[in-house]
């Protein structure tokens, strides 16, 4: 109805009488009810005092009241002028353009007159409805809806309708014999909304676990890890967490790793693979390590506890270790994994892990050792890595040519050998990135850093002189250039230095000799020249030196009599010249020898050819051998080393040709 402010409504009556014209009342006619008086009234106002009807209660201002004839036809229409009582009245709030009315819905009152405002000097025309039976009219308001012929041939209609569209429906999606039902197939849907989908843990995930402003709602939730993991959580994990859990967020970056690395496939203690095709299955959750050990643990994604899955290790229920080396992981490390913050040790290694470092890791305040080797990882390392200065070992060598197959859950096969495992995306050329340079230096607690085989390059900073504690250096194998500093020199724990394959060049670090600890020396198929320092025979705990293939010059000094635990000496493809001392006999471990293709010459000291009767000898002739130009040079001339075939040396090779005998 219309409010009570805009119009009353009377229909006892009807309207006596209408003039056509000039829009008046007749006033001579006795008023019957009390529409005849508020027309009357009406008339007699100026047009000025009056405002529009409200738009949804004034409607079809086709023609103005004056020009507006009565007709069986016509509803109740309203006819509007905007008007204000003084100049310090307020606009009205209603349309005061005459087209911006329409037509009044039927359902309002037959007989209506709208009414002066109580609190205004405000008042709007009508023009109103014209005859209608109002017996009918009253028996029809009487009866009751269902009563009513009209309602009652409608609803039947309406029934009939319905029956037909749901039969043929029906018809139509249903198969049309056994046969065909038994190919349908369906495809996979997502399960119905239960109270743990509205109970705020997917919200709460998403706040605190999910990085890069990455949603739930934008994911793809039958492929996407991030929401399979979301949806074990929620559905299928039999410890139902909730938001107060203090272990929620920890449990779900597990389940996350789980899908992510196709748990299913792993070869210990992955998630059970369900049989669709079995009518019962039978969950175990124990397992076995698989390579042969008898100590039981529990799958991961199983029932219990995660601190009690395989490879995972908790201190006061949070997860500090995850140890999964060699276990046939397959995929790309999340960037949630980077939410773990008490997590000290996460060990990959040995598996078909693909794709980059994620930035995340330098959320990992309190992680001290990072063991990715042999896998299939590219990429730049990003710089968020040298702010976790909490490392010890930084491991992340063997990523380029390593042919490491892995078959996953699918029965698909994928390599690391290209770039993210798919040979589609060409060969995968490992990590990249100035690894060694200016930031290594924040990391001051690193004990090891092995980076070998992969596509590193820059030099290598003067930083790398403050990791006081650095035991293993391995950066062979990549694309290092410039010169080794002499910084590297102050470290007293180096033990191992690998650097060979790269692009070095240069002498050695003239201080190379106070690296005290050192026990292996690679520097091979470099560029290096210069002569040995003397400092150098100072490592008298030196075990490997590899100086092979590169431009180093001068003579083999006597001093390297102290370095009496030498086992591999390999200085050929050099410039050396002089003659081998007699002081290299005292190097008694010694089991390979190779000095040709060089220019030394002489006689090789009997000292020397004594160490055959000890660890220098050919029973194992791929690793213990003593290789000279002890051939004729050029088949003939004399050779340039002389040196009793099969007495002393058991390889002997033509200087010019540099083919070899090898004695059998």
């Amino acid at each position: 109805p219309v409010p009570p402010q805009y119009s009353e409504f009377d229909t006892s009556n009807q309207v006596a009488a209408f003039y056509e014209k000039e829009n008046k009342v007749d006033t001579h006619k006795e008023h019957t009810t009390p529409a005849h008086a508020q027309l009357e009234r009406m008339s007699q106002m100026d047009t000025d005092d009056r405002i529009p009807v409200p738009p949804q209660y004034s409607f079809d201002a086709s023609k103005k009241l004056t020009e507006h004839k009565l007709s069986r036809t016509h509803r109740s229409s309203l006819t509007t002028r905007n008007v204000q009582t003084s100049p310090d009245a307020q606009p009205s709030l209603f349309s005061s353009n005459d087209n911006d009315l329409a037509t009044l819905p039927t359902f309002y009152a037959v007989e209506a007159t709208l009414v002066r405002e109580p609190s205004s000097n405000l008042v709007y025309d009508a023009v109103l409805v014209p005859e209608v039976n109002e017996d009918e009219t009253q028996r029809q308001r009487a009866d009751p809806w269902w009563k009513r012929r009209q309602s009652r041939v409608g609803i039947a209609f309406a029934f009939a309708i319905v029956i037909v569209i749901a039969f043929v429906a029906s018809v139509a999606i249903s198969p049309k014999n056994e046969e065909e039902a038994l190919e349908t197939t369906e495809s996979p849907t997502l399960p119905p909304t239960t109270y743990r989908d509205v109970s705020g843990i997917k919200e709460l995930i998403e706040d605190g676990v999910l990085q890069r402003d990455a949603t739930f709602d934008g994911m793809d939730k039958l492929v996407d890890p991030r929401y399979l993991a979301l949806d074990w959580i929620l559905h299928k994990d039999e410890m139902q967490l909730e938001l107060t859990d203090a272990n929620l967020f920890q449990r779900y970056i597990l389940a996350l790793l789980a899908y992510s690395f196709d748990s299913e496939a792993w070869s210990a203690c992955g998630s059970y693979a369900i049989d669709p095709n079995e009518e019962t299955v039978e969950v175990v959750d124990t397992c076995s390590e698989g390579n042969g050990t008898v100590k039981e643990y529990y799958r991961w994604l199983s029932s219990i506890d995660e601190c009690d899955w395989y490879g995972v290790s908790c201190t006061n229920g949070k997860v500090r270790g995850l140890e999964l080396t060699e276990n046939n992981l397959i995929g790309a490390i999340p960037p949630e994994v980077g939410q773990l913050q008490f997590l000290q040790v996460l060990a990959l290694n040995e598996n078909c892990v693909y794709g980059s470092l994620p930035p995340e890791i330098g959320n990992m305040s309190n992680l001290q050792q990072l063991n990715l080797e042999y896998n299939g990882m590219s990429g730049f390392v990003p710089d968020e890595l040298f702010e976790v200065s909490s490392l010890v070992q930084l491991n992340l060598g063997w990523q380029y040519a390593n042919d490491w197959n892995c078959t996953a859950s699918d029965g698909s096969v994928v390599s690391t050998s290209y770039a993210q495992g798919n040979p589609e995306n060409g060969e995968n050329l490992g990590l990249e990135g100035e690894i060694l340079g200016a930031k290594i230096g924040h990391l001051k607690y690193l004990k090891e850093i092995t980076v070998n085989d992969n596509y590193f390059s820059g030099g290598i900073a003067s930083e790398i002189g403050n990791l006081k504690q650095l035991a293993i250096l391995n950066a062979g194998s990549n694309s290092f250039s410039g010169t080794i500093p002499n910084e590297i020199s102050n470290l007293r724990s180096l033990r191992e230095m690998w650097l060979e394959f790269n692009y070095f060049s240069g002498p050695l670090p003239v201080d190379i000799g106070n690296a005290e600890s050192l026990e292996k020396l690679s520097v091979y198929m470099m560029d290096m020249n210069g002569a040995i320092p003397d400092a150098f025979y100072n490592l008298s705990k030196l075990e490997v030196l590899f100086l092979q293939s590169n431009k180093f010059g001068g003579s083999i000094k006597s001093e390297i009599g102290n370095m009496t635990e030498l086992t591999k000496l390999m200085l050929y493809g050099n410039q050396f010249t002089g003659t081998l001392p007699s002081e290299l006999g005292l190097c008694e471990k010694l089991e390979m020898l190779q000095i040709h293709d060089t220019q030394l010459q002489g006689t090789v000291p009997e000292e020397v050819c004594l160490l055959r009767n000890k660890n220098l000898n050919s029973e194992d002739a791929d690793n213990k051998f003593f290789k000279a130009d002890c051939s004729p040079d050029n088949e003939t001339n004399p050779a340039f080393i002389e040196c009793d075939f099969g007495d002393c040396c058991n390889t002997c090779c033509d200087h010019t040709t540099q083919v070899c005998i090898i004695d059998k």
